[in-house]
This record gives structure tokens, C-alpha cells and sequence, in this order.
């Protein structure tokens, strides 16, 4: 006997409970005993009539749980409707909602079609600025960005990928900071060493440096006033305008002075100085020979550095000297 409106109304409203996972779904019925399950169907976005989505087989029965662990595959990535409705007595009710983002499939690995940056603000995918690409499925970049529009302080910038399935990836963040002042880099002219302690550029170690826009430079700083052992050191630069940047701190190891050369006897022959001295109880690395017109040999200068020789060497011979010098020969060790 075919139902009448208002039974198939009645059977419509009766209760269907669902329950939703990620990848298993699974639905649970509980009907009147009069009522049977004979079908369940369930299709993607759009209602394709009653009947025509694609079955579950299931047992005819009052009450029944099914669990659905695959799905047809979608060939669109993106936010997609699952619906599931079963057919009870012969009559379909309204269908099971489920919300869900499906990842595109195809063979292989998805090629990088895009890639782009923006700073601070998002202004949407495929509106940054873009960049020229090296790689396919992954690429390593350098690149210059023009701060010339951002205003002094803290900047974020972004950087994203498009790949050719239509994915794209979440923004992968850089702090920036920029500062005020441009500064002319062409005028660094002093360098500041400090030791453990920071107390102010006025307290550092200064060292002139000939002006220019970059720096590589062997530095030789006194230690007189460190005890033997591992100590922090800190150097900085100034500019012509008198803005120092931050330190770069350096661990350094201190050891026990060694024993200076003893007796330290200088001749006169032919024009030439000709200096012995004795070699200490301790194998040196080398010796260091420097001279000076006034006899002052303060640290860092140490007068004139003339020559280095080997630590095994106990004499050296300054040729064609002119004039009144003063001498100074120091010991030096490398630890290993």
C-alpha cells in the first residue's frame, strides 16, 4: 500500500543520529521497531536525486551502526559538502551533513608554480611580490628586499608558495627591524675591545682604523691586565658620525705569560744591528722583533714590528740601520 503525505511527513521526522570522524565516519540508527533501514546513499555538494548517490550495502534492519573509511576520490582541492541519507520502508529522509578540506590527489609530487612575498599586510594569494623560481617540488632562494617604504620599527615579512595542484602553503614569517638613520658605511674608522665587563665604549681598548666601507683587519689587543684563563671578549666599531654598533662577544683563553728572553745583547757591524738573546726554558712558537725611535714600547704598539722569527731562532740582524733605535724581543706560544 503506497504511504500517505502525511505518513511519509511521520517518517521523515523520525530521528536519525549521526556521528562524524575525519577519516572514519560512522552513523549510528535507532528506530521504532516498525521502521527499517533498507538503504544508505551518500554523495559530495550537489543533490544528484534520490537513489542516485552512491550506495552503502548495508543489512536491512531497525538499528544499525555503519562506518564509511573511503570515498570516491575527489579530483578538486578545497572545502567540501559530504551528505549521507538512509531510505527507511522504501521512503529516503533528509540527508547527514559534513563539512570537510580535501587535498588534491594526482601522481607525483606537485611542482612550486609560484612564489611571492609581502610585508606586514596579506594583500591575497597571487598579489604579493613575486619571485623568480630555481627549483620544481622545492627551492632554496636569496633576495633583496626594498625597505625604502616601511616606517623605522618592527616589520613582518612573509613568504608563500603556489604549486600546480592549486595548493597553497601557509606564510612562513621573517622579523624585520629598520632602523631611523641610514648610516654611511663608508666612514667605519675605530674599533672598541672590552673584556668580560661591559662599561661603555669610553671604557674599550681603541684602535684606529683607515675609513672604509668594510673591515678585515688583524687586531692585536693588550692582556696585560687579564689573570690566565678563558675570558669573554667584546668588539665594536664606530662610525664617523660616533654610532657604535652592538658588540660581537668572543670567548678567548688567557694563558700564563712565558718566559721573556733573557740577556738581550745588540752589536753594531757594517751598518747592521745584530741582536742574540738567550732562549727560555719553555719551546716558543716564534719571536717578535720591534723597534722603536724613543724607546717606548706601549702596549698595543709595541713600537715597529720588523720581523718574526722562529721560536727555535736566537738571533737577528736588522740591516742598514740609520740613526739611534731601541729594540724590544717578545716570546710567543700558540696552545693547541
Amino acid at each position: 500500500m503506497k504511504p500517505s503525505a502525511k505518513h511519509v511527513r511521520l517518517l521523515q521526522r523520525r530521528k536519525i543520529r549521526w556521528l562524524f570522524a575525519v577519516v572514519v565516519v560512522a552513523f549510528t540508527f535507532s528506530l521504532a521497531s516498525a521502521q527499517v533501514v533498507d538503504a544508505l546513499e551518500y554523495y559530495f555538494d550537489n543533490d544528484p536525486g534520490f537513489g542516485n548517490g552512491t550506495p552503502i550495502t548495508i543489512p536491512p534492519a531497525e538499528s544499525l551502526q555503519v562506518n564509511l573509511t573511503s570515498f570516491v576520490p575527489l579530483t578538486t582541492g578545497g572545502v567540501h559538502t559530504l551528505y549521507v541519507r538512509a531510505r527507511q520502508n522504501g521512503v529516503w529522509g533528509l540527508p547527514g551533513v559534513h563539512r570537510f578540506w580535501s587535498e588534491p590527489t594526482a601522481p607525483g609530487v606537485p611542482s612550486i608554480t609560484r612564489l611571492e612575498y609581502y610585508l606586514d599586510n596579506d594583500p591575497g594569494v597571487g598579489s604579493g611580490m613575486p619571485l623568480t623560481l630555481i627549483g620544481h617540488d622545492s627551492t632554496t632562494r636569496s633576495l633583496t628586499v626594498p625597505l625604502t617604504n616601511l616606517s623605522p620599527g618592527f616589520h613582518w615579512l612573509y613568504f608563500r608558495a603556489l604549486d600546480s595542484y592549486g595548493g597553497v602553503s601557509l606564510p612562513l614569517p621573517r622579523p624585520l627591524w629598520v632602523e631611523a638613520v641610514e648610516y654611511n658605511r663608508s666612514m667605519v674608522n675605530e674599533v672598541g675591545v672590552f673584556f668580560d665587563t661591559d662599561n661603555g665604549p669610553d671604557s674599550d681598548q681603541i684602535i684606529p682604523l683607515v675609513p672604509s666601507d668594510s673591515l678585515t683587519a688583524n687586531l692585536i689587543v693588550s692582556l696585560e691586565n687579564l689573570t690566565p684563563g678563558y675570558h669573554n671578549m667584546g668588539i665594536r666599531i664606530r662610525d664617523a658620525v660616533g654610532k657604535w654598533s652592538l658588540p660581537y662577544m668572543n670567548r678567548v683563553l688567557v694563558l700564563a705569560p712565558p718566559d721573556a728572553p733573557q740577556f738581550l745583547v745588540i752589536s753594531y757591524s757594517d751598518g747592521d744591528a745584530i741582536l742574540t738573546w738567550s732562549l727560555p726554558t719553555v719551546q716558543m712558537d716564534s719571536f717578535r722583533i720591534y723597534r722603536s725611535t724613543d724607546g717606548m714600547f706601549t702596549p698595543p704598539a709595541n713600537g715597529t714590528l720588523i720581523a718574526t722569527v722562529d721560536g727555535t731562532t736566537s738571533t737577528f740582524t736588522d740591516t742598514n740601520v740609520d740613526g739611534e733605535f731601541y729594540y724590544r724581543v717578545t716570546a710567543y706560544t700558540v696552545d693547541e
